[in-house]
Parts: C-alpha cells; structure tokens; sequence
C-alpha cells in the first residue's frame, strides 16, 4: 500500500508482438486437375454441392470458391460429350444412333403404320395390329441382315466345293 492508503498495482506494460513470419494455419488449398474433372464429373451425375465437398473432405465454401466453373459447366461438358460420340456413331451407320440423334435433335418422331385390314374370304377379317415405324425398321433390317448372312454361307459352301 501507498502512504495514502490506497493499494498500489502494477500495471503491465503492452509489448507488441513480433510480425507473424508465415502463415498459421491450414496450407492453402490448390485444386489438382483430376479433383477438378472428378468434380465435373459429379456434378454431372446430379451429386450435390454439399456431397461434393463432404467426398473431397472441404468445406462448401472453399468447393464453391475453387471449382466454380466446374460446379457451373460440369453437365455441359459431359452432356456435350455424349452427343459427341452419339453423333460419330450415327455418322458411322449406328442405325439406333441415327434415329436417337434424328427424335432429339431434328425433331423426328415414331409414327404409327396404318392399320392394315386383310379380307380372308371367308367372311373372315384380319386386322394386323399396330406396328410402330421403329419397329418395321427393325424387322426389316433383321430380314436383310438374315439374307447377307444367307448370302455369305451359299458363297462360303460354293466355295468350298470348288476346292
């Protein structure tokens, strides 16, 4: 205590701490290029934003911050891929990737083959049932497909019997 009565404290004096020589914390998080395309990727088979960030073990603001053109553009690409190689396999004669390409983008549709009705004579109708144009391709397509390979036996046999 003071001569006057009161209690002296000491008081501390503030010593400035000394400027931080590196970063604390968590190193900075640099995306490789294969997290990228596998984010892409999942954003492209519908998996959230929230289940993204949970797989890659970071939080939703650091996804959304690093890989925001892929969060945006990741279907994009994958759906334009797909219909990259839809379209080579029409252009190569993929008959089904053809008619695919030709409904969704040129705006084709099946239509329904007319109702065909057969007279037996005997009083008798027939009335074939309804068969789609898809369809009627098809069989025929099986139907030529049936008489090459006919073709390539007859020939194959041919041959073998002139040898």
């Amino acid at each position: 205590m003071s001569s006057s009565g009161r209690e002296v404290v000491a008081r501390r004096s503030v010593v400035p701490k000394a400027p931080p020589t590196g970063r604390a914390g968590r190193p900075r998080f640099q995306p490789t290029e294969e997290q990228r395309q596998q984010v892409a990727m999942m954003v492209a088979h519908g998996i959230t934003n929230p289940s993204i960030a949970a797989i890659l073990g970071l939080d939703e603001d650091t996804l959304n911050r690093h890989f925001a053109t892929e969060l945006e553009h990741g279907l994009a690409a994958c759906t334009s891929r797909v219909a990259g190689s839809m379209y080579r396999k029409a252009i190569m004669g993929d008959v089904g990737a053809g008619q695919f390409w030709l409904k969704s983008r040129a705006k084709w549709r099946d239509r329904e083959a007319p109702i065909t009705v057969n007279n037996l004579g005997d009083g008798d109708v027939l009335i074939d049932s309804k068969r789609s144009m898809v369809e009627e391709m098809r069989s025929r397509r099986m139907a030529a497909e049936a008489e090459a390979t006919e073709a390539v036996t007859k020939a194959a046999q041919t041959a073998k019997g002139a040898a």
